[in-house]
């Protein structure tokens, strides 16, 4: 088995590239192996698109903002003449 080295990151697959993916495996009846061969993306890639329920991509985890959007917008800005004094920036 091939691994990556550690520096070596993948993207992920857009809902379209999920999509070639399983019409590959499903209809053209390709194993994962040709797959992930004949487009470039990795076994584990392959696997995980064919593996998924459907193509839909779920919302990635992580931690949750701080502020929503509509509070964001009420969040006043620096006014321009702090921004020129660089010696008030620390």
């Amino acid at each position: 088995m091939e691994y990556r080295p550690k520096d070596v990151h993948t993207k992920h697959l857009t809902e379209t590239d999920r999509i070639r993916i399983r019409t590959l495996y499903f209809d053209a009846h390709m194993p994962q192996k040709a797959i992930a061969t004949k487009t470039g993306y990795t076994i584990n890639q392959v696997r995980y698109a064919v593996r998924a329920d459907s193509a839909a991509i779920k919302p990635r985890s992580g931690r949750p903002r701080r502020l929503d959007k509509d509070q964001e917008k009420h969040v006043s800005k620096p006014p321009v003449t702090f921004l020129t004094m660089p010696h008030l920036i620390q």
